[in-house]
């Protein structure tokens, strides 16, 4: 059940950025031995982990279908030095598990750079980073980005398929019984939780609106 409770509800155990609504809020958890405090900018808007540098670019990162803000967290420890990594948390997964969840990119990238105007979160040396479904909103983020004249310095992404092709199987919007079998074939859901009927109708929510964000994503517009 431990498990189960940390894929489900769980919040990273570094500070992270969350989304929410057209606000973007720091959380900050009790501080345990050898982690990194959290310092604000702008009030709660930004953040940055100990010893961050002007000289290190900020990496934003952007979740997998269905995954959190915590996916990232020994991001920070692992690439200190290299980066300062500021994990984006979407509504309606752990700690905002209640939240709307958003069902386009465009209105999250919509909603994001609402909060972000005026504020220069994505000036200076950047870097965005997205596994999955995460790899299509720093696209979309990347190509806001160039569109404004201020382009990142480098767009990481993995576990995608293009996004000028459309996906070869459409997921979301099938019936319970055929979305959990392909959640199993995908194999990146847990067992313990797929075999949960109970589990599976709270969390199934939110993996069919990251699906739907996914799979509704086509863009043809290139990058330089």
């Amino acid at each position: 059940m431990k498990h189960l409770l940390n894929t489900l509800f769980v919040t990273s155990q570094d500070a992270y950025l969350a989304l929410k609504g057209e606000t973007v809020v720091v959380y900050r958890e009790k501080q345990a031995a050898g982690r990194f405090p959290l310092h604000t900018l702008s009030g709660i808007l930004s953040f940055s982990y100990a010893g961050a540098s002007p000289a290190r670019p900020k990496m934003f990162c952007f979740p997998h279908a269905g995954g959190g803000a915590s996916f990232y967290r020994n991001w920070a420890r692992n690439l200190r030095g290299l980066a300062d990594v500021r994990a984006v948390q979407l509504p309606g997964r752990e700690e905002r598990f209640r939240e709307p969840r958003y069902y386009s990119i465009h209105r999250l990238a919509d909603a994001l750079f609402e909060a972000e105007e005026g504020r220069g979160w994505f000036d200076g040396a950047c870097i965005l980073f997205g596994h999955s479904m995460g790899a299509k909103i720093a696209f979309e983020v990347a190509r806001r980005l160039v569109l404004q004249g201020r382009p990142p310095a480098l767009l990481l992404v993995s576990g995608s398929r293009p996004v000028h092709m459309p996906p070869r199987k459409l997921l979301s919007d099938l019936p319970d019984e055929a979305f959990d079998a392909e959640l199993r074939q995908l194999a990146g859901t847990p067992e313990e939780i797929l075999r949960e009927p109970d589990l599976m109708r709270m969390f199934r929510p939110l993996l069919r609106a990251d699906f739907a964000m996914d799979e509704s994503y086509v863009c043809d517009a290139c990058l330089d």
